[in-house]
């Protein structure tokens, strides 16, 4: 499977240490790696088909301070879609009314047609881009209802509604940004212990960290809350959305 990574905090911070441990990574999940910061305007990301370890450009960019406010970061273990750079996540869409959306995702779906019907208008073939196109579809949605602009509020509801929707037994470890805000989400479970975590948090000072695994010795992290969709501004807490119970049980450890 795909390990993610992602950050939101009030201020750029240096993000080196966390990122090398990352990439590190990998060594197994070795076909492909991405990442997108967000600290103004449309998100700039970077993409590539090799392994993050063996990539001259994760090199550089580790090589130099990689400082921001805003980032997610992904390592691909392909299970859905050819080996091609289309494929590897970040993907980026935007919505009607010109807000980026980026998404970086880990589970093998199941879908149904509420996402599978958008497979004929992604650039890629993953299940991972079709679950960013049916999210900006819910947000265009209740945009062309209200018939205005959707407050925070209102965007979060669409999404929280869409999440209750598509996680029935659906794995969706997602992070996603809309430009201003990060939205997480974790429903994958191990099948046989019933209780593998498969999303950890870490928070320092006025940052919070996501992580598929713990990227240092610290006793900072913690399990993301399972099975709600949460939102974050600036490193802080801004909603915390249905608990739907969809836990998705799988066969191997997401961290492998």
């Amino acid at each position: 499977m795909c390990e993610l990574f992602g950050t939101t905090s009030k201020k750029a911070r240096r993000l080196n240490g966390l990122l090398k441990e990352f990439f590190d990574h990998g060594i197994v999940h070795k076909d492909g790696w991405g990442i997108a910061f967000f600290d103004s305007g449309a998100p700039r990301r970077e993409r590539g088909v090799e392994a993050a370890p063996e990539s001259a450009r994760v090199k550089e960019l580790l090589a130099d301070d990689l400082c921001s406010s805003g980032l997610l970061a992904h390592i691909r273990y392909a299970s859905c879609g050819v080996r091609r750079v289309e494929n590897c996540h970040p993907f980026v869409l935007s919505d009607a009314s010109g807000r980026f959306w980026t998404l970086v995702h880990n589970g093998v779906l199941v879908a149904g047609p509420r996402v599978d019907r958008f497979k004929d208008a992604q650039p890629g073939d993953t299940d991972s881009e079709r679950v960013l196109y049916c999210l900006v579809d819910a947000i265009n949605r209740r945009t062309e209802q209200s018939g205005r602009a959707l407050t925070d509020g209102e965007r979060f509801d669409a999404l929280d509604e869409t999440i209750c929707e598509i996680s029935k037994d659906n794995p969706l470890n997602l992070l996603f940004y809309d430009g201003d805000v990060l939205y997480v989400h974790r429903n994958s479970n191990n099948v046989h212990t019933k209780d593998e975590v498969s999303l950890y948090m870490k928070r320092v000072d006025d940052s919070i960290a996501f992580s598929t695994v713990p990227l240092d010795d610290s006793v900072r992290w913690e399990p993301v809350p399972g099975t709600r969709l949460l939102a974050y501004r600036d490193g802080e807490a801004l909603f915390t959305g249905t608990d739907h119970g969809n836990y998705a049980f799988v066969e191997f450890d997401l961290s492998e």
